[in-house]
């Protein structure tokens, strides 16, 4: 260093301050012809350096966790919109079979209006005691049982053979 305080290095000169108030060194630069902004050139390159530096340093492991972690989403949205689609699907056809259910009860209630209608229990009752001479039961000839919930009657004996006629016959005149 000179006596003067400055050093001998190139482009750049240091100038100290000596006393209690200035506590930093400063550095100026030396070289006029030296554009002022190339230090931030510089500086912005480094960055961008250091960037791609990491840029690079990116491992194949991290790679593939990405991949993998995209191919996973892609399929849990594809699940998902085939879940949608069908619950659709089923909500439709649960109304088209509702549609069905009402038309079909509207048209048993008409049916079995039309029997309700078409059967006379007055006229077979007389026709009973009259043509077939058939009489009221009193209540010593009721006999009562239980009902067990089955839909059919088990027989235990054969029908005995008797007249072949039938009791409808004599509704048929």
């Amino acid at each position: 260093m000179a006596a003067n305080g400055v050093s001998s290095k190139p482009y750049t000169r240091e100038a100290y301050v000596h006393g209690n108030t200035v506590r930093k060194n400063v550095q100026i630069l030396a070289d006029p012809r030296r554009d002022p902004m190339e230090h931030l050139r510089q500086q912005e390159i480094r960055e961008r350096r250091r960037t791609i530096a990491q840029a690079e340093r990116i491992s194949f492991l991290y790679v593939m966790f990405l991949t993998v972690a995209a191919v996973v989403l892609v399929f849990i949205c594809y699940q998902f919109l085939k879940m949608q689609t069908t619950m659709n699907k089923n909500v439709a056809e649960i109304s088209s079979l509702q549609v069905q259910l009402e038309d079909m009860k509207a048209e048993n209630d008409f049916h079995l209006a039309r029997i309700r209608e078409s059967v006379d229990l007055n006229a077979i009752r007389q026709t009973a005691m009259d043509k077939l001479g058939m009489k009221e039961a009193d209540d010593s000839q009721i006999v009562n049982y239980t009902y067990d919930d089955s839909d059919y009657v088990r027989q235990y004996k054969d029908v005995p053979d008797g007249d072949t006629s039938s009791v409808l016959d004599y509704f048929s005149e």
